[in-house]
């Protein structure tokens, strides 16, 4: 049986811990994960805004977030163009109830200036019971370049309810599950060793 360090609930791996057979639980079910919570980033976006856009232009992309029953929740950013250097974020639910909208600025280089992260607060999702929140948004990775404008969301921190399906493995020995809901999370890690004179080894017993 193969050895080393299994993880624990969260994928965290303890390599300083007593080593362990390892094992890759087929069918493992995760619960799901509410998008959000205080002090981590719940999602993210990135891409260009065009700086040749005029008053009114609109940009649009969405992102499905999720509840703590792992009920997708449907969230659209929106863009829409006030002046030079100026947009109008705003963050609505699919059913049309506006959680947040704020201003966005970038300055003469394209950079944006203010804010490089917005949170919706968790009274926003007053209508979601099962929806804690708050939702803090980093938008540090949006720039305003003349060009088409690009701007999509990149990632949430949540998922819906999953089953482990499949695992692969890392050069380092890092087993990483693959989840049925897309999750991928730290199984285990294989002990791995270098020698200094690998040709120098000899198989010795049945092992690998």
């Amino acid at each position: 049986v193969l050895q080393g360090w299994m993880a624990d609930a969260s994928g965290t791996i303890n390599s300083n811990g007593p080593i362990t057979d390892l094992s890759v639980p087929y069918g493992q079910v995760v619960s799901p994960r509410a998008t959000g919570g205080v002090g981590v980033t719940a999602g993210s976006m990135a891409g260009n805004l065009d700086a040749d856009a005029t008053i009114g232009d609109v940009v649009q992309t969405a992102v499905t977030m999720y509840d703590e029953l792992g009920v997708p929740q449907e969230i659209s950013y929106t863009y829409t163009n006030t002046g030079p250097g100026a947009w109008d974020l705003s963050i609505d639910h699919e059913d049309g109830t506006n959680l947040l909208t704020t201003a966005v600025t970038f300055d003469a280089a394209g950079v944006m200036t203010s804010p490089t992260t917005e949170t919706v607060p968790a009274g926003a999702l007053a209508g979601y019971p099962s929806w804690p929140g708050p939702l803090e948004i980093d938008l540090s990775g949006v720039t305003q370049f003349g060009g088409s404008s690009t701007v999509e969301a990149t990632g949430q921190n949540g998922y819906a309810l999953g089953s482990l399906q499949s695992f692969t493995l890392g050069n380092d020995g890092t087993i990483t599950g693959v989840y049925s809901n897309g999750l991928r999370q730290s199984l285990g890690q294989l002990c791995v060793a270098s020698f200094n004179n690998p040709s120098g080894l000899e198989k010795a017993g049945n092992s690998s």
